[in-house]
């Protein structure tokens, strides 16, 4: 008889475990947040200690293991970390059934392992993580519709549904989700203004600032959003690597070269902050559109030699590659070439299109890189003059007259009031090849349609995308592609 008391009152315990964002909790997440996994383990620890039952222990736990998965990349890491995935559920499902965090936090677990799995390229197993996510975030939506933090995870499942390219639709398709952007982004600046005024959400601002920001950088093409995000951000990335890489990038994309710089030299107030290697290849990036090349091969060599994970390495040794051939240096050109072929995977866009130069022995054109280095740094005039005194008859190559042209009408898109203008330059551009490899093309029919879409006319808006859409094997293809779906999305919804 005892013992079937003792099981009871074991099973009852077990069953109505809390979810207390309490002291230790909060600061355990602010931690988190700020990169500083050290701090928050010392204050999970204590909850252990004080309150064992916790719900918010494991979420918290498992928030670490996914941000260092993100942020890191080690695969040895990837694979020990799944192995909490099974036991932390399982207790999650031990936990109070009557509170809104019990469906939520099992949601949170697997919208989290959905991100890693795609890190390491595990896409049906992650596409069936993002269906349960989504499932369990809509049953807790409609038990407890005031429980607002379902906005913040079904906004990002939303937009990231919504902008699946077609190439693998049909995952989505079989697990039977749908998603929009413009819904998702909806719910996410909703939830963020709650962040803003209600004490209870304030403490997830950051997170949402980071989720928006990110998204918004890779679908969306707004300066005016880019803006106020920064505004909205404020002076906490002094405290948060992950702010301080949504600042810089939101600067960069603002063609802002010189404030990212600034940002990215800022000393940080964080302490014992886990490693964010990526923020030297950013370094190296904003410096080499600087053409300070001193400095940008110095980050270069840091985030080679500091990242044990597997994206931008064949980048970085690329940029590299290009740096010693506009200085002339044909032995570490060839050395970085020798290198990019042989070090990193090819996931990204990034590390495909650097392969791809390595390996088809790009015929590069010394006065058309700088221009576009200049570009991309958002040092617009100075880009144009370059072009301006470029004598196009010198050009040994035809893939040089094409890039000229793509690179008159990206300073055009900037610099020209007329977009009929610059309409031309990419039509000029479509006009002198139809090669599937060349990214010149889609991204011309893509900006077209952009410019077109911003000026109302939708129709012709559409047609640009579609055109966008018919280019296959290219580099960069996945965010063009999701790019120009999600520019079809946007006007489907008006």
């Amino acid at each position: 008889m005892r013992i079937l008391i003792f099981l009871f009152l074991f099973i009852s315990n077990t069953c109505f475990a809390s979810f207390e964002m309490n002291s230790n909790m909060h600061k355990a997440y602010k931690h988190i947040m700020n990169l500083e996994f050290s701090q928050a383990q010392n204050y999970i620890n204590l909850e252990k200690k004080n309150n064992s039952s916790n719900g918010l222990i494991i979420i918290n736990e498992n928030y670490i293991d996914f941000l260092k998965i993100i942020v890191g990349e080690e695969q040895l890491y990837f694979l020990e970390a799944k192995k909490n995935k099974s036991n932390r559920l399982y207790a999650l499902y031990n936990c109070d059934r009557e509170s809104p965090y019990y469906l939520f936090s099992q949601a949170e677990l697997h919208l989290q392992w959905a991100f890693a799995r795609i890190k390491f390229k595990e896409y049906v197993q992650a596409a069936y993580e993002l269906q349960k996510a989504y499932r369990l975030l809509q049953k807790n939506s409609k038990k407890f519709p005031e429980f607002i933090l379902n906005q913040k995870s079904l906004g990002v499942l939303q937009i990231l549904i919504g902008s699946v390219p077609k190439s693998y639709s049909w995952i989505i398709d079989v697990i039977g989700l749908k998603g929009s952007i413009n819904s998702g982004f909806i719910q996410l600046y909703s939830f963020l203004e709650s962040t803003e005024i209600s004490e209870d959400y304030k403490i997830y601002k950051l997170e949402t600032l980071f989720l928006i920001s990110f998204l918004e950088m890779n679908m969306n093409n707004d300066n005016s959003s880019y803006e106020k995000l920064i505004e909205r951000i404020g002076d906490a990335y002094l405290s948060s690597d992950l702010m301080k890489f949504c600042v810089a990038r939101l600067h960069s994309k603002l063609g802002q070269n010189d404030l990212c710089i600034q940002i990215l030299e800022s000393d940080s107030k964080a302490y014992e902050a886990y490693p964010f290697p990526y923020l030297k290849y950013l370094s190296a990036m904003s410096k080499m559109y600087k053409l300070d090349f001193k400095d940008s091969k110095k980050y270069f060599n840091a985030f080679i030699n500091e990242f044990k994970g597997r994206n931008y390495i064949k980048s970085a040794y690329n940029k590299l590659s290009l740096i010693s051939f506009l200085e002339e240096d044909s032995i570490k050109e060839y050395l970085y070439d020798s290198l990019t072929l042989s070090k990193g995977y090819i996931v990204i866009d990034e590390d495909k299109q650097a392969l791809n130069y390595a390996v088809n022995d790009a015929i590069l054109d010394k006065e058309i890189l700088k221009s576009r280095l200049l570009y991309d740094g958002g040092y617009f005039t100075e880009s144009k003059k370059i072009l301006g005194l470029i004598n196009i008859s010198d050009f040994r190559d035809s893939i040089h007259f094409i890039e000229y042209y793509y690179r008159y009408a990206r300073v055009s898109q900037k610099l020209d009031k007329s977009s009929e203008i610059t309409i031309n330059l990419y039509n000029k551009v479509l006009s002198l090849s139809d090669e599937d490899n060349l990214y010149y093309l889609p991204m011309s029919a893509l900006q077209i349609g952009l410019i077109y879409e911003k000026n109302n006319s939708l129709k012709l808006a559409k047609k640009y995308f579609h055109k966008c859409l018919e280019f296959q094997n290219f580099n960069y293809s996945n965010g063009i592609h999701q790019s120009a779906t999600s520019g079809l999305n946007r006007i489907a919804s008006i």
